[in-house]
């Protein structure tokens, strides 16, 4: 009975163009293996309908071709395999000559290559045509075979580290019942991604920022002035302020390899469950999907997800194409969300709001100039020599994104709340003295962060210069909701 098996599916793998969707599933299945524990599976189903969908076009237009499903299949998925994975030949032929300038040109030279092989394969007989259609697909579905067991493992048997909130005692930190608050104010919760506190920016980058604290001054804005974030990771930063906790164990865990572990706290988090019970109409402009308020942008873990699929491929590798659709992916990325935001604004309702919107600035890749005009593509493709200039002429155009935003914000005359931040400092600080790039790290610079407040009472008590992210919501629940949340240490955790 095994050996008839055995023939059938020896039968099936010599006759069936199987290799190129074999091929796809195989690169979707590994990059989840090699990720699993930082992107979500859903998040790449999108992409494999459509990587399915374009081989399909292109087996079935060579089909057409050389009336041959066999040999169509063989050369698609030669093609799928550069495709996928030129990036890593790149890496080799860098690491073991010092240049790539072969590659450069990388496009023509693989059109050649096709041609030459198309040309000689036309030559192939039926028998070696099935003989090389069954290495194809026996070798991809061993590969599969063995990627399935690797998921097999991790899901069985590799231990799973846990990652829990710090619980307190007799508070769930979500009411059951909203607060019988008449006129309840617009609340709105602006995130910067990496953007230093101005003490930071003055020691460190030599780049005077009053003109922004000047700005949030004269609106009536209270600045934490030596405000530190909590965690100097994004996704760890927001999860903490969304759930106005802190992790036990985040110190013990190894980047990014353990981010998956925070999804669901941002997806289930504490303050947007507060403001549902309130009865506030949410907005998420974030990149962060949450449970019934989907992400307005491409979310973080499915960019990840795209990154492991596609940063070695054809797609990066013609580096000139890749950085400038690159560049105008965050420029498209950044009108969107604010047209989304101004429509948002526009909207006149007796429901109160809360408003979360992140925008990824200053923070990498340095797409614009000071002025908001993108750099050019060749800038672009600059090396970071300049990463310094180049963070502070982003934050510059960043500021000018933010006197916006408040300016619109404040033109409502509703009562409104606002929570301006920094999700942490500049991670990517650059000096060739090593000696002043180990002190701006050692100096927790890499956490001091912009953080400000704006409340229509204009009543700060609560407030004080070092207060972080981790209690900002405690404080406008306490004062605006009746809470009585008890204000956590300001801390920064690793």
């Amino acid at each position: 009975m095994k050996t008839s098996n055995m023939k059938i599916l020896t039968n099936i793998l010599k006759r069936y163009p199987l290799s190129p969707f074999l091929l796809v599933f195989f690169v979707f299945l590994h990059a989840y293996n090699y990720a699993y524990k930082w992107i979500l599976i859903t998040d790449l189903f999108e992409p494999l309908v459509y990587s399915i969908i374009c081989v399909s076009i292109v087996f079935f237009a060579l089909k057409s071709i050389l009336k041959s499903p066999l040999k169509s299949a063989i050369i698609t998925s030669v093609f799928t395999l550069i495709f996928y994975y030129i990036g890593f030949l790149k890496d080799y032929v860098i690491k073991y000559t010092g240049s790539y300038l072969h590659l450069r040109y990388s496009l023509p030279i693989i059109l050649i290559a096709l041609i030459l092989m198309y040309l000689r394969f036309r030559k192939f007989n039926l028998y070696k045509v099935v003989r090389l259609n069954y290495f194809f697909n026996l070798l991809f579905l061993i590969y599969i075979i063995v990627d399935i067991g690797i998921s097999s493992f991790n899901i069985l048997f590799k231990k799973q580290i846990k990652l829990e909130l710090v619980s307190e005692s007799g508070n769930n930190l979500v009411s059951k019942d909203s607060t019988q608050i008449a006129n309840k104010p617009d609340v709105y919760f602006i995130v910067l991604d990496e953007y230093s506190s101005s003490v930071s920016l003055k020691q460190n980058y030599g780049y005077d920022n009053s003109s922004l604290d000047s700005f949030l001054i004269s609106k009536d804005f209270y600045i934490s002035k030596k405000s530190k974030s909590n965690y100097t990771y994004t996704i760890f930063s927001l999860a903490s302020t969304l759930n106005m906790n802190y992790f036990k164990n985040a110190v013990d865990l190894n980047f990014p390899n353990d981010f998956g572990l925070v999804w669901n706290y941002i997806y289930y988090n504490k303050v947007f469950e507060k403001f549902k019970a309130e009865g506030y109409e949410i907005k998420n402009f974030s990149f962060f999907n949450i449970n019934e308020y989907p992400a307005s942008s491409q979310s973080f873990s499915r960019a990840w997800a795209l990154k492991f699929l596609f940063d070695k491929s054809l797609y990066s590798v013609i580096n000139m194409g890749y950085l400038w659709l690159d560049k105008k992916h965050y420029t498209h990325l950044l009108e969107n969300k604010l047209a989304e935001f101004n429509d948002e604004i526009k909207l006149k309702k007796d429901q109160p709001k809360f408003i979360y919107l992140h925008f990824l600035l200053p923070h990498h890749p340095y797409v614009f100039n000071n002025n908001g005009s993108e750099r050019s593509v060749f800038e672009y493709t600059k090396k970071d020599e300049n990463i310094n200039n180049n963070y502070i002429n982003q934050l510059i155009f960043t500021n000018k994104v933010i006197k916006y935003v408040i300016n619109k914000i404040q033109l409502s005359d509703k009562k409104k709340i606002i929570i301006i931040e920094g999700d942490h400092g500049n991670r990517f600080y650059h000096s060739q003295n090593s000696l002043i790039k180990a002190n701006y790290f050692s100096g927790k610079n890499d956490f001091k962060n912009l953080n400000a407040y704006y409340f229509y009472d204009k009543n700060y008590s609560q407030l004080h210069d070092s207060i972080s992210p981790v209690n900002s919501f405690r404080v406008v629940f306490n004062q605006y909701f009746n809470e009585k949340y008890p204000l956590l240490k300001d801390s920064i955790t690793f």
